[in-house]
């Protein structure tokens, strides 16, 4: 098997140090492979070595300086270190590619997080003129305009971005998310089982399902999705406390029904 398939195979089977130890053999026989640093890149990024990965993709930035591809890449680890260079590293990939949906989004989430939402509106806006298919955006001005309670434009953003995706699990995420908030918990657990149909690994999902499920008095079905949620990520802390106050409630309420 030649090495770049080997290498590629342990990565597969994340065995990272073994991959990563492959993918510098072959820069070695090939320092100018412009992919192989990307390679390397993405496998420090997962160790959290990031001086490593900012080299690599310079590196590789450095033989392909143009490529939209790998300047997206450099952009992605800046905001994973959070580095304030991520949003002109963006701006870069537009200047190559001015129609990337990624780095128009990521962009406009940059915005949002620093609370200037006209600035963030109109990236997702210009988004959609180069993707009219984008979900992404789609999703994120109905979050905006849900957020100012222009429900009926939150509406209309979901609504399109459900037809242009039916299998999205984001969608089904959003829409649950919106309906928990207005107080719709049937509806809202209703998208959430969608959510888990579509992705069955997604801890959140269970999690969400959990909420909508106790927020209607459905305990036995709610401890059930907080476990699943515990099982797929046995860090997500919040699932962990909504898993014991489910129980504790529904101890309460079998505890109650026993007294004469």
């Amino acid at each position: 098997m030649a090495l770049i398939e080997l290498a590629k195979l342990s990565l597969a089977e994340k065995q990272f140090d073994d991959a990563a130890s492959k993918f510098q053999r072959l820069l070695q026989l090939d320092p100018r492979n412009a992919d192989t640093h990307v390679q390397l890149a993405k496998i420090y990024q997962r160790q959290g070595k990031h001086a490593e990965v900012a080299a690599e993709l310079g590196m590789a930035s450095n033989i392909r300086p143009r490529d939209p591809n790998i300047r997206l890449e450099l952009a992605n680890a800046a905001r994973a270190r959070g580095d304030s260079s991520a949003l002109d590293l963006y701006r870069r990939v537009l200047d190559v590619d001015p129609g990337n949906e990624t780095a128009r989004n990521s962009i406009g989430r940059l915005h949002l997080e620093q609370g200037r939402i006209d600035q963030a509106m109109t990236e997702f806006e210009k988004n959609l003129e180069y993707n009219p298919q984008s979900v992404t955006a789609h999703l994120n001005l109905a979050k905006i305009y849900f957020a100012q309670r222009k429900l009926n434009l939150a509406s209309e953003h979901l609504q399109r971005a459900a037809k242009i995706d039916p299998n999205s699990y984001d969608t089904c995420m959003t829409a649950g998310d919106m309906l928990m908030n207005l107080q719709d918990f049937p509806n809202a657990a209703r998208m959430f089982r969608r959510a888990v149909q579509l992705k069955r690994d997604a801890s959140r999902a269970y999690n969400a399902l959990g909420v909508a499920l106790a927020a209607q008095q459905l305990y036995p079905e709610a401890i059930y999705n907080f476990g699943r949620a515990t099982d797929l990520d046995p860090t997500y802390d919040d699932a962990r406390k909504n898993l014991q106050a489910a129980q504790a409630e529904r101890s309460r309420r079998e505890a109650a029904a026993t007294q004469p």
